[in-house]
């Protein structure tokens, strides 16, 4: 199963430079593929049969690969996860599985499955895994303890491109690689690039655990790696770099990005330990330490040199975000060993280091938080993008490019500084190095700013100076100040005055030191070419620029149309109309109904005026609406459409002007017109004559009953109610309406809109309530149902199938009156009343008698019995009170075998069962049993009769233990009985179920509840067996305290006839009480009287109260009274002759 894994600002800060460089590697390396003398292939749609010499032909496994590949040979692989237990030789889970390098053979991986050269592959986006999580189970439990192991291997040994992940070697070192050389003349020298770890766990070095011992080397290269999100229990939660005696092991570090990276103990990164007179040397250049963490000392890296030499180099590198919980969150160096780093920023960590009889590090050209001897080492911040929290360490949350003005940039010393940055971007970039892992590469902007002595806000143009990005304080960008040693001295805006009106153009101004010719400090002016146009000017009002204002003013800036100065008016406030340029002091009075000269008088009221001209008379159609009553009266200013007269009209006349329903359409109207010189003209008008009122729509309340169908109709004219209009209703279709049948669905008040039509075909509405009532009975029919009990208390009664139920509107609900028969009710014809109710409430009865059949209250039987799997069946017959019980194959050869057929119940406590053996064929078995539970082989206490004189007893005292007969001679005992006191269970027979014999008494430890039924069981496996069993007692009876009959169910007295019967046990005669009986429904009732074998020995029907069964030629014994009434209902009672 794949995992994704996630990549943080850091990381993909990190693999995005790796991408920009890729096709350098690659090309590093193609100059190398000439030396290889074979290159094999691996996919994840391979196959491990095929010969590995193509794309077509690729293996599917590394480990397949590994085996093949020889010195000098390239291995392939295509994108996808691969796990070190697949592939030839593997075991499937085992954590010992590892990839095993091949000195100086290569393995690349980012291939897409295509390339045919190495420079085509992309490691970053064709992601080729080599995952530890063997079991693919998501969690480290059985993960493989290393990933990739590497012993003694050459240095054209090769790793590339590949992500390293999910390595879990809890008491181990280096879970994702474990390098190791040892012995004289060893070395392990592979190199690794390109190269992802992440998520390993391991005791020492959590990604990598380097070794050196007895005098071997390890000096592995590595280039262009990222290790992240790595842990180690121990030290070194990414790398452990370990040499023993003798052994040197000094990695080369280069390019290597080490993010959020933890461990319990010291170094949360990277450890460094040289003993036993060996050497850890390793060498770090353009790396970043970022978000790393330990409990205790060195967050990003541990130096120990304990007998041994232990003196790491680091060249710009980066250390930001590291914690350490005890110190020394930069390094932490013990026992002599000694760090030395150069262009390098700490800056950012929790603290930064911690000496163990150590000397402290040698640091030159570097930013060092809180200061640093040493040459060129500054305490300044150096400005990422992005500071890290060392708070949220481990994290891979920062930044650690430098800004613009950051103090590094320029700061480094070119000796033995790299070529390139962690990005392999060039350095120098800016004329000089910079300090850290990352060379800015944008070119710096430089601001400059002005002195600002005064604090004015304007600058010295003589004094300036060069600063990064913004100005220093005391410095502004402005150079304009008139004097810098007074604040009150600066530049001031000046404006133009073009049209000399002492107010200037805010548009066009300049700022100066003194007033420039021609400008003005005030910026209000609104038209600085006309100086007319200022602020504060008198505008007087000539709408109709006839030279005279009718006095009103504005007073403003800009000229507003139609106003003028006084100086360009004739008049000020002499004009009488402002809207009539014909109108003003100066005009000549003409007939217009205009005082035209502006002197008070009008036309007429000139005595001098005379008018011979007519008026002009102006006709318009129109269309006008009869009121509610059928009428309209027209006014003649209705019809004039504008006539006139110079000097007016004094009076318009129509020829027509009431209007009523009989004028509907098109009509003529003359208006004759005169003026108030009496000249006269007239025009005629078309006036249609319209009836647009709706008429008066009345409604009536009507309640309608479904027929048979369901359904009922109405015509519209029932609704109304004395609808009516003006001018007439419509003659052809003068009702409507929106609902006219009604049904089922519409039981109860529905809203029914009538539509009223008048003769010229207005219409309204009104809306009427129609009550829709159903008053039909559903129609019922019932059927008699036969139910059987088998040990339920009682059975539910379906009203569905005792009945069928039909209604004009559906039946709604159908119940039965007796929701359940009791099994007090065996023997017993119920009759039960079902009822059908429809939605409207009608509702119809029937009767269905129900015949209540099956096994007494608490008996039950199964087609199993005890053990028997051929099959077996149980009955019983109320009125006898008969068991018979039939066993199909039942047979119990050996004495742990346990088949028989069975029917029982459940008593609690001490207890008997009583039962005579009536009839059975032969050979076969009868009898009574007591068991602790109905599975085959449980403790049992048993008495059975075999036929003629003999009887069995079984006995079994633990379950599944052996139960051997006890054979009892009898003078013919079919008589049986089992009492129960406590764990001792005694057994009697008789002949006549009168005296009683004693035959055993046993001590069967069983629970309290435990199960006493009839058995039957078979001589053979082939038998087929009939037994009777009639006066069967159990005593406690079920569900009740005092002693009941299996023949003589407990019948539920509610609501049902009572009959007394007495003496019981009689001598020979008895009287039978019939009152109650009689009284609740039955007009007359027969008597059956049946001896213990079911034959009838009496019949009479009586219709008497009381009635006296004289039984003196009956033999003693047991014999049933069934009563039965006119009326179906049936009682069932037991009598003992005695004698």
């Amino acid at each position: 199963m794949k995992k994704e894994i996630t990549m943080y600002p850091a990381c993909r800060m990190v693999f995005n430079s790796l991408v920009r460089r890729n096709l350098l590697v690659a090309a590093f390396f193609l100059l190398q593929s000439g030396l290889f003398a074979a290159t094999w292939f691996v996919k994840p749609a391979g196959d491990d049969s095929n010969t590995g010499t193509s794309w077509g032909q690729a293996f599917l496994t590394i480990q397949k690969a590994l085996q093949t590949a020889g010195a000098g040979d390239q291995i392939w692989v295509a994108a996808g996860i691969y796990y070190p237990d697949e592939g030839p030789g593997q075991t499937d889970n085992n954590t010992g599985a590892s990839f095993q390098l091949v000195s100086n053979v290569g393995l690349y991986g980012g291939f897409t499955g295509s390339e045919t050269l190495l420079t085509q592959r992309n490691w970053m986006v064709n992601e080729t895994v080599l995952d530890g999580d063997i079991n693919q189970n998501a969690s480290s439990s059985g993960n493989s303890i290393n990933v990739v192991r590497a012993q003694n291997v050459g240095s054209s040994t090769v790793l590339d491109g590949f992500t390293i992940r999910n390595g879990y070697a809890s008491s181990s070192n280096g879970s994702g690689l474990l390098n190791s050389a040892s012995g004289a003349g060893n070395v392990s020298s592979p190199v690794i690039a390109n190269c992802l770890f992440t998520q390993n766990t391991g005791s020492n070095g959590g990604a990598v655990y380097n070794s050196a011992s007895s005098s071997g080397i390890a000096g592995t290269t590595f280039t262009h790696c990222v290790f992240t999100n790595n842990y180690a229990s121990g030290s070194g939660g990414a790398i452990w770099n370990n040499s023993t005696t003798d052994g040197d092991c000094s990695p080369i570090i280069t390019h290597c990005s080490f993010i959020g990276n933890y461990s319990s103990f010291n170094a949360g990164a990277v450890n460094n330990d040289g003993s036993s007179n060996s050497s850890v040397n390793p060498v770090f250049t353009n790396c970043i330490f970022l978000g790393n963490s330990t409990a205790r000392y060195g967050g990003a890296v541990t130096s120990d040199a304990h007998g041994g030499t232990s003196l790491p180099l680091m060249t710009n590198c980066t250390f930001s975000g590291n914690y350490a919980g005890l110190g020394g969150a930069v390094l932490r160096n013990n026992n002599g060993a000694i760090s030395t780093l150069t262009n390098c920023i700490l800056w950012g960590n929790s603290s930064l280091f911690s000496e163990l009889n150590s000397p402290v590090p040698v640091i030159d050209h570097s930013i060092v938080e809180g200061g640093y001897a040493g040459d060129g080492n500054l305490d300044a911040d150096p400005l990422f993008v992005q500071q890290p929290n060392y708070n949220f360490a481990p994290t891979s949350s920062g930044d650690l490019h430098l800004t613009a003005c950051s103090p590094a940039i320029n700061s480094a010393t070119p000796t033995g500084a790299p070529g390139t940055d962690l990005e392999d971007a060039p350095r120098p970039a800016q004329g000089g190095f910079d300090l850290g892992a990352f060379e800015f590469q944008s070119a710096i902007v430089l601001v400059t700013c002005y002195l600002d002595s005064d604090s004015d806000g304007y600058g010295n143009p003589a004094v300036s100076q060069e600063f990064c990005a913004e100005c220093a304080a005391g410095y502004v960008t402005d150079n304009t100040d008139c004097d810098d040693s007074d604040m009150n001295a600066f530049p001031i805006t000046w404006y133009r005055d073009s049209d000399s009106d002492n107010f200037g153009n805010p548009a066009v101004a300049q700022d100066a030191c003194s007033q420039p010719t021609g400008y003005v400090a005030d910026n209000t002016d609104c038209n600085d070419n006309d100086p007319l146009q200022k602020p504060g000017q008198t505008w007087y009002k000539d709408a109709d620029n006839d030279g005279y204002s009718d006095g009103a003013t504005l007073t403003q800036c800009l000229r507003p149309n139609g106003y003028k100065t006084a100086a360009e008016l004739t008049g000020a406030d002499l004009d009488c109309d402002d809207g009539e340029p014909a109108v003003n002091p100066g005009a000549t009075e003409i007939c217009d109904g205009i005082d035209n000269n502006c002197d008070g008088n009008t036309d007429d009221e000139d005595p001098a005026l005379v008018d011979n001209t007519p008026p002009t008379a102006l006709c318009r159609n129109i269309t006008i609406q009869l009121d509610s009553e059928g009428a309209y009266t027209l006014q003649p200013e209705e019809v004039d459409n504008g006539s006139y007269d110079a000097c007016g009209i004094q009076s318009a006349v129509l020829s027509q002007q009431s209007f009523s329903c009989a004028d509907t359409g098109n009509n003529t109207a003359t208006l004759t017109v005169t003026d108030i010189k009496d000249n006269s003209s007239s025009c005629t008008a078309v006036v249609t004559v319209e009836d647009r009122t709706p008429p008066v729509a009345l409604c009536r309340n009507l309640t309608v009953y479904l027929d048979a169908d369901g359904q009922f109709e109405i015509t519209p004219d029932e609704l109304n109610n004395g609808s009516n209009d003006a001018c007439g209703l419509s003659e052809e279709a003068p009702f409507g309406t929106n609902l006219v049948k009604f049904e089922c669905e519409n039981i109860g008040e529905n809203t029914v809109t009538l539509t009223v039509t008048d003769a010229n075909g207005n219409s309204s509405t009104c809306t009427a309530t129609i009550t829709v009532a159903d008053n039909t009975d559903p129609v019922i029919n019932c059927t008699d149902a036969t139910v059987s009990l088998n040990g339920e208390a009682a059975l539910e009664l379906d009203a569905g199938s005792l009945a069928a139920a039909s209604d004009n509107c559906g039946v709604e609900s159908l119940e039965a009156g007796l929701p359940a028969v009791s099994c007090e009710d065996l023997g017993e014809v119920i009759p039960v009343i079902v009822t059908a109710t429809d939605a409207a409430g009608n509702s119809a009865n029937c009767v269905s008698h129900i015949t209540v059949t099956g096994l007494p209250c608490g008996w039950s039987q199964s087609p199993d019995g005890i053990g028997c799997t051929d099959g077996s069946e149980a009955a019983y017959d109320s009125p006898s009170g008969t068991f018979t019980l039939m066993a199909n194959g039942c047979y119990t050869p050996g004495v742990t075998n346990d088949e028989s057929a069975y029917v029982g119940t459940e008593i609690c406590g001490d207890g008997s069962i009583t039962a005579h053996i009536a009839g059975l064929t032969l050979p076969g078995f009868a009898g009574i049993v007591m068991r602790e539970t109905t599975s085959p082989g449980a403790k049992k206490v048993a008495l059975v009769y075999q036929g003629v004189n003999a009887l069995q007893r079984f006995v079994r005292y633990a379950d599944n233990s052996p139960s051997y007969p006890s054979y009892i001679s009898t003078p013919g005992s079919r008589w049986l009985r089992i009492v129960r006191t406590g764990n001792l269970f005694k057994g009697y027979h008789s002949v006549n179920g009168v005296t009683w014999t004693y035959a055993f008494a046993v001590t069967v430890p069983m629970n309290a509840c435990i199960q006493v039924g009839l058995i039957t069981s078979g001589a053979n496996s082939n038998s087929v067996v009939t037994a009777t069993f009639d006066n069967v007692v159990i005593d406690p009876p079920y569900g009740a305290n005092q002693q009941k009959y299996g023949i003589d169910p407990a019948f539920s007295e509610a609501g049902r006839p009572r009959v007394e019967l007495w003496p019981n046990p009689a001598a020979g005669e008895a009287t039978l009480n019939l009152e109650h009986f009689l009284n609740r429904g039955s007009d007359s009732a027969t008597i059956e009287v049946t001896d213990e074998f079911g034959r009838l020995v009496r019949r009479l029907k009586t219709s008497e109260s009381r009635v006296a069964l004289r039984l003196n030629d009956q033999a003693p014994g047991l014999y049933l009274v069934r009563i039965t009434g006119d009326d179906g209902t049936t009682r069932v009672l037991k009598l003992v002759i005695g004698r």
